[in-house]
């Protein structure tokens, strides 16, 4: 998980186009076979990008979260941009068509997304 710190609003008047680029550009949220997530401080939001392609991918915690687990002290609001597939949280399988959303509450542990064709 990459970690973006908040700029103060004095801040924003000096940056020039590549800095404020490098503070709010997000690029490369989504690649084959990889759970790429984005913790952004100023708001404490992680925003993130899941591509299964043969195998399941586990949505996974990390020390900026201070957490046993993702959703311990967070929801989570996902979007299928992508294929039809499907998401297992906690055991409870959630089919997913193309731009469906879901809607995953505070205390769920496991979370894992599979894709209905890995190509």
């Amino acid at each position: 998980m990459h970690t973006r710190f908040a700029i103060g609003r004095d801040e924003y008047q000096r940056l020039s186009t590549e800095e404020l680029r490098r503070h709010f550009l997000v690029e490369d949220l989504f690649r084959p076979g990889i759970v790429e997530l984005l913790y952004w401080e100023t708001d404490r939001t992680v925003l993130g990008g899941v591509v299964p392609t043969a195998a399941p991918l586990i949505l996974p915690t990390a020390p900026a979260l201070a957490s046993g687990f993702f959703c311990e002290r967070r929801e989570l609001g996902l979007l299928n941009l992508g294929g039809t597939g499907h998401v297992v949280a906690d055991g409870q399988t959630y089919p997913l068509a193309p731009l469906d959303g879901l809607y995953i509450g505070r205390g769920v542990r496991e979370i894992s997304f599979a894709s209905a064709d890995p190509s």
